[in-house]
């Protein structure tokens, strides 16, 4: 990159830096950009992409039915709560978020 590449970006970026800065960035960002070309050159046909380097599957539980929380249990220390007396439910009480 030159140094004229450098200065453009940096006002993009609206970055101020010192002459000193500019020239040592120059040479990291061309050493950056080459490392980059030279990537770019390797041989990837009939590789199949990766989601993940990694081989790892998903170490999730399977979806059982089990006993929950007792309701009582569950509201007993909600700063606000409202129990439904016609359908034995409880709901916590919270802030509105939306008006």
């Amino acid at each position: 990159m030159t140094l004229e590449e450098i200065k453009a970006l940096a006002y993009l970026a609206r970055l101020e830096l010192s002459a000193e800065e500019l020239l040592r960035i120059t040479g990291e960002l061309s050493s950056i950009l080459s490392y980059a070309d030279h990537i770019q050159q390797v041989d990837v046909e009939g590789v199949e992409p990766l989601a993940h380097p990694l081989g790892s599957t998903n170490a999730w539980r399977d979806d059982e039915l089990s006993s929950s929380l007792p309701l009582a249990e569950s509201l007993q220390n909600a700063p606000k709560k409202l129990v439904d007396a016609r359908s034995g439910g409880g709901f916590f009480l919270v802030p509105a978020v939306l008006d």
